[in-house]
């Protein structure tokens, strides 16, 4: 079970690969109640992005409300930070 203090920004990637698995619907609904928790979220680019793997965007475009963080929190120094570092740790 994940750390309670943490939050996740999950990117295309993930949602790509969940789907490419048996239990897809079982870690997609999990997601979907962590995100609900605001434990999990995306950015906008995300659905963008899924348009290439429409499974995956099927899956998540219902939640969207839920699972993107809002484009004010999203151009955040912060924000942008922890962007920055996923993409170097990515590379």
């Amino acid at each position: 079970m994940p750390n309670d203090d943490h939050k996740y920004l999950l990117d295309t990637d993930v949602f790509v690969r969940i789907c490419e698995l048996e239990e897809k619907q079982e870690i997609f609904d999990s997601i979907i109640e962590l995100a609900k928790l605001a434990r999990v979220k995306t950015i906008r680019q995300v659905f963008g992005e899924l348009r290439k793997w429409p499974v995956s965007l099927g899956m998540l475009k219902p939640y969207r409300s839920i699972i993107e963080i809002e484009s004010k929190y999203e151009f955040t120094t912060e924000m942008q930070e922890i962007m920055e570092e996923i993409g170097n740790k990515a590379k």
